[in-house]
Order: C-alpha cells, then structure tokens, then sequence
C-alpha cells in the first residue's frame, strides 16, 4: 500500500468516527424521556472509544502530511473533532443526570438483586468483541463471539444489542 492509500484509508476512518459521534450528539439532543440509563451508558463509551479512535487515526494523517499547510489544516480538523467531542460528552452527561434524576424522582429505580455469595466472586478479564471489516475469513469467528457475548445476553435490550453491531462492524 502507497503512502498515499494509507493516508486515504486513514482519512476514511477518521470520517466513520465523526459521523458516529454525530449520531451520539444527535441521540442526546433528541431523545425522550423514555430511554434506560444502560443505552446513555453506553453512548457515553462509544463517544469515549471515538475519542481515542480520533486521535489515533488524526496522529497517523498528521505524520503524513506533505507540508505545514495540510498541517494546520489537519490540526483545524482536531480541534473541530474536539469542539464536537467535548459537546456530545456534555450533552450526554447532562442527559443521564437529568434522566436519573427524573427516574429517582418517580421512583422506578430498579436495584438489580443482590448475589448473597459475593465472596465466590471472580473478576474475569474484560471481553472486548472483535471488530468485523467484512472480510470472510474473519466472520465466523466474529459472528460467533458477537452470538454468544451480545445476541443470546437477555439483559441487553434489542435497541442495545443493535447498537453493539453498529459499533464493532466497520
């Protein structure tokens, strides 16, 4: 691959992170009362994942660029990424806590039951799902990883499980 393709690529990417974090802004400016804590969580993440996304991919076009010109200008796209960034992870901080309030004030908090045997606890690694590219010799294992942590969790909502495939196909 040409340098020229990689920066491309990269480029590519770097526009997959900002519409994703589009979509989370426009998730907390429009969104309704009737939403679960567990599906802003979960934004709030993916907005965090992007950032760092972000400035990875960014690095990669910024080392590349042929002059102080494309420089600056890769550094205006950081700083409008951030401005973007930075009001999301508002919004959606000021969702949830809005959100909690609300549902503490109506008192439908519900506490999830309490294991008695907490001593026989044990703390597993994080799973983190594998992203799917599309290619082939890849999906089995995707599909079948995706099936089991994700698909057949009965705690996860339709909408949640959805949004789990959105973020791990790219």
């Amino acid at each position: 691959m040409t340098k020229a393709k990689d920066i491309a690529a990269y480029k590519h990417e770097r526009t997959q992170i900002i519409n994703r974090l589009q979509r989370i802004q426009a998730f907390a400016n429009n969104v309704g009362e009737n939403i679960n804590n567990s599906l802003i969580k979960a934004r709030h993440t993916v907005a965090i994942d992007a950032f760092r996304e972000f400035s990875e991919v960014q690095s990669c076009i910024e080392q590349g660029a042929a002059n102080a010109t494309e420089l600056a200008e890769e550094a205006d796209k950081r700083v409008d990424f951030e401005d973007l960034y930075y009001e999301t992870v508002a919004a959606i901080e000021s969702l949830l806590t809005r959100h909690t309030a609300n549902t503490e004030k109506n008192g439908s908090t519900v506490t999830p039951p309490s294991n008695t045997n907490d001593q026989t606890k044990i703390k597993l690694p994080v799973l983190t799902l594998p992203e799917f590219s599309g290619s082939f010799s890849e999906w089995l294992a995707f599909k079948d990883t995706f099936k089991s942590v994700i698909h057949e969790n009965t705690t996860l909502s339709n909408v949640e499980k959805m949004h789990r495939l959105d973020v791990q196909v790219y």
